[in-house]
């Protein structure tokens, strides 16, 4: 992975892979931003889902309330 330590960069992957489905590759992307400080309210967002479905991160992230989607409002 390019630039393994900068979280900016972990978060994205993150992002895209709970978009395209990958929770595993997401999860890991996850757990290696968290670790190099991104904050972890982003992962409050409907984008990341698919990774609230893994018990380990949604564990990590029990505290957090999911961001409602905007077709809430």
């Amino acid at each position: 992975m390019a630039a393994p330590d900068n979280p900016q960069v972990a978060g994205e992957a993150a992002l895209v892979y709970a978009v395209i489905g990958d929770t595993a590759s997401g999860v890991a992307s996850a757990e290696r931003a968290l670790k190099s400080g991104y904050d972890r309210r982003w992962f409050s967002l409907p984008w990341f889902d698919r990774l609230r479905g893994d018990k380990a991160f949604s564990e990590r992230m029990a505290p957090l309330r999911p961001v409602p989607s905007p077709a809430a409002y």
